[in-house]
């Protein structure tokens, strides 16, 4: 992340100029870094799917929600809109046939059938399962963190024991099927 910024991002003119140059800066420095993935075209709709996803943060982190009542919603159902539109670009990011890619996309959830649903549902859980720490460090720093404002030993020791908690909730729940780490293929 660091080459892309000081080597695209900056020279392309980074956050200097107006706003729409700005944000057309953003997803240039996208579309290029999917390219810098590989040249295949699941890598540059994925750079360009993040770019649009980034401009359309900023677009309405710009506008406020000011005239727009509609982006005035719960943080909790914006994040989970975030995680679904990241999830739908790893997708796009690990999909290397097009034609498949796009039948992904095109099914519907109303037409699978029961071994599909079944298979939805323990990907579903899993994911929970896998997410469940952040949740509860999510939990922590926005709930009960004002409970030890006056104590840092106590705090300290609290954020440690539920680190070491989420770290194990990790091990606990990791998939015992062999997987080669994604860039291995480049």
């Amino acid at each position: 992340s660091q080459f892309i910024r000081d080597y695209l991002y900056i020279p392309l003119g980074g956050s200097r100029g107006s706003h729409s140059r700005y944000l057309f800066t953003i997803f240039i420095t996208f579309f290029l870094c999917g390219l810098w993935h590989g040249a295949s075209w699941n890598y540059v709709l994925w750079g360009l799917y993040h770019g649009m996803l980034i401009v359309a943060h900023r677009s309405f982190v710009a506008l406020g929600t000011r005239g727009f009542p509609l982006l005035d919603i719960p943080i909790t159902v914006k994040r989970l809109l975030m995680f679904f539109f990241t999830m739908t670009g790893w997708i796009i990011f690990r999909q290397t046939d097009l034609t498949q890619l796009f039948h992904y996309f095109t099914l519907s959830p109303f037409s699978d059938s029961d071994q599909d649903r079944i298979h939805a549902l323990f990907l579903g859980v899993k994911v929970a399962i896998y997410s469940l720490p952040l949740w509860l460090h999510s939990f922590y720093d926005l709930r009960l963190a004002h409970v030890f404002h006056d104590r840092p030993l106590r705090l300290q020791i609290a954020q440690t024991l539920l680190a070491t908690a989420c770290f194990i909730m990790i091990i606990i729940s990791r998939s015992y099927q062999p997987s080669d780490f994604i860039y291995f293929q480049f």
